[in-house]
């Protein structure tokens, strides 16, 4: 193994999530973008995984609830999970 690298035998998903601000075909694109700069975020960094599992849940399963249009920082996030 190489020093510094880390090997996960696991697959891993990474979810990106936004708030309610916009709308919800715009918010899909901008969770997958999140998504995306993280796990290319988490290679760089050495990471090396069998699987990556990105998608994402755009304004779908907000940590806060909150009416449409409303700008919440808790809700734009990226949740990268070990399965």
């Amino acid at each position: 193994s190489v020093t510094g690298v880390q090997t996960c035998a696991l697959p891993i998903s990474v979810i990106g999530h936004t708030d309610t601000e916009g709308d919800a075909e715009g918010n899909e694109k901008l969770g997958l973008v999140r998504a995306q700069v993280i796990a290319k975020l988490l290679v760089e960094a050495g990471l090396v995984v069998n699987e990556v599992s990105i998608e994402s849940h755009g304004e779908r399963n907000l940590l806060v609830q909150t009416p449409d249009n409303t700008p919440e920082a808790r809700n734009r996030r990226v949740e990268v999970t070990v399965r």
